[in-house]
């Protein structure tokens, strides 16, 4: 019975070893090679590879190279804006009480006056009853006898009150001196303009009924304007109040005028998210005109360090590269970092010595360049370590494009796939992402586009995607089953 037990156990560890051995056959099969995923990172245009051209190649990719010096960098920072009138000297002319205007002596916008000029005579009942009671009040003190002389300091507080109320209405001093020469009330008082400057709003008429309150004149004092100008935000981030500007206003004349930033804005313009400026400039030979443009440059303090130009560095947002000419025609890349920027140069913090040669001209195909060894490179090296850890063949990816060559906009991509017997794959998910690489020289990012394409019958895959931009791409096949990569293969083609 014993030995019934132990063949019986025999069997049931045959069983299990074979299941084992069965699943883990299914899972990886032999004629399948999977793709570590250190391959896709690679090329995904994150690395750079050092790039070795010749004479004529480097003429013909248009390389240029420039030393790194070190030198001050004399920053200033330029923004741009208009003339606008100074709210600070902006007169508001009204009336204190109702009436009409008889004559209208300042009767244009734009017309300049001075402090005391006439600008309107006024007829008012109102007026009138306190110039009748203000005569009143003095033919009664002109009556009084010397001996009536304890009556007088009472009379004259008495002129006191018409007197003051007349005062406060704004009616001149003229005014008033001529109606205790007239003896009688003035129908019309004409009224004097406040302060000297340009009429830059009228609303008064000839004839009109005019109320308490209402505007009627808004004169500016043009001695000193403002000019508003916007700046980029890291530009502005520079400027205090109290810093010295010059001033452009006509481009064709090489005179600069000098103003003073007097007030930064605490919040953006929209929409172009700038930092508004004001700044205030003397006026006095008439020259500036509210409306007119001007650009305003403003020194800033100079920093002192190495120097490249700005076409050097391609500032992909995460970091920033240059490509240093080691000699034999071999360029690296060295990630550098960077402060300071103006007139077309930076300042390099770290990453570079002095003297050292970089590439100031061709820096984007010779970045393209760079990524795109780094991509093959990157694919063979794991590739090759599947292969020798594994000696079997991946599937065969035959990958071509309609139009071709690609076009901007709609493209078709079309992918043959075929197994290590050269069978037609026909269970695979077969995705396409393209890749082009940031121009900084241009400003413009990396541009990505992905495609999923479908089964047709007998191993073809097909689908379209839409590349926006002209310019050197990359395209990424990857082939998968069951979420395991399968095959991938990476084309590069010039879109037209």
């Amino acid at each position: 019975m014993s030995r019934l037990k132990l063949l019986l156990i025999s069997g049931l560890l045959t069983l299990g070893v074979a299941a084992i051995l069965v699943a883990v056959t299914r899972e990886r099969p032999r004629d399948i090679a999977t793709v570590p995923e250190r391959s896709v990172s690679v090329n995904a245009g994150r690395a750079r590879q050092a790039v070795v051209l010749d004479d004529r190649r480097q003429q013909l990719a248009g390389i240029r190279t420039e030393p790194v010096r070190h030198a001050t960098l004399m920053r200033t920072v330029r923004g741009t804006g208009a003339v606008v009138i100074n709210e600070t000297t902006v007169t508001d002319v009204n009336l204190k009480l109702d009436g009409w205007i008889r004559d209208l002596f300042v009767n244009y916008t734009g017309q300049e006056v001075t402090k005391g000029q006439p600008l309107f005579t006024l007829y008012s009942q109102e007026l009138i009853g306190a110039q009748l009671q203000y005569l009143a009040a003095l033919r009664s003190l002109q009556q009084l006898t010397p001996a009536q002389a304890a009556d007088r300091e009472y009379q004259e507080r008495l002129i006191e009150t018409p007197r003051q109320r007349l005062l406060y209405w704004d009616v001149p001093q003229d005014q008033i001196k001529a109606l205790e020469e007239a003896g009688r009330a003035l129908e019309a008082v004409t009224f004097r303009s406040p302060a000297a400057g340009v009429v830059i709003e009228k609303a008064a008429t000839k004839g009109m009924h005019v109320e308490s309150g209402a505007t009627l004149y808004k004169l500016a004092d043009t001695s000193v304007m403002w000019i508003e100008a916007a700046f980029n935000v890291r530009d502005g981030t520079q400027l205090r109040q109290g810093q010295r500007a010059a001033i452009t206003i006509d481009p064709q004349r090489a005179e600069k005028l000098t103003g003073r930033i007097v007030d930064i804005y605490p919040i953006l313009s929209e929409p172009s998210r700038s930092v508004r400026v004001r700044l205030e400039v003397a006026n006095r030979r008439g020259d500036l005109k509210a409306g007119m443009f001007a650009t305003v440059e403003v020194a800033i303090e100079p920093t002192e360090g190495l120097l490249v130009s700005e076409d050097a560095v391609i500032d992909s947002g995460r970091q920033q590269t240059v490509f240093v000419a080691t000699g034999n025609g071999r360029f690296e890349p060295r990630t550098v970092t960077t402060g300071a920027r103006a007139d077309n140069q930076i300042v390099v913090l770290s990453g570079l010595r002095e003297g050292e040669q970089v590439v100031s001209r061709g820096t984007f195909l010779l970045d393209s360049e760079s990524q795109l060894r780094a991509a093959l490179e990157g694919y063979s090296s794991s590739t090759s370590t599947s292969q020798s850890s594994d000696k079997r063949p991946q599937s065969t990816l035959n990958v071509s494009m309609d139009p071709d060559p690609a076009r901007v906009g709609e493209n078709h991509v079309r992918v043959e796939m075929l197994d290590a017997h050269n069978m037609p794959v026909t269970d695979a998910s077969v995705v396409v992402r393209f890749y082009m690489a940031p121009m900084p020289s241009m400003n413009m990012p990396a541009m990505r586009a992905e495609a999923r394409l479908q089964h047709t019958g007998s191993g073809i895959y097909l689908g379209g995607g839409t590349l926006p931009m002209a310019g050197p791409w990359e395209a990424t096949v990857s082939a998968s089953r069951n979420g395991q990569p399968i095959g991938e293969k990476r084309v590069s083609f010039v879109v037209r």
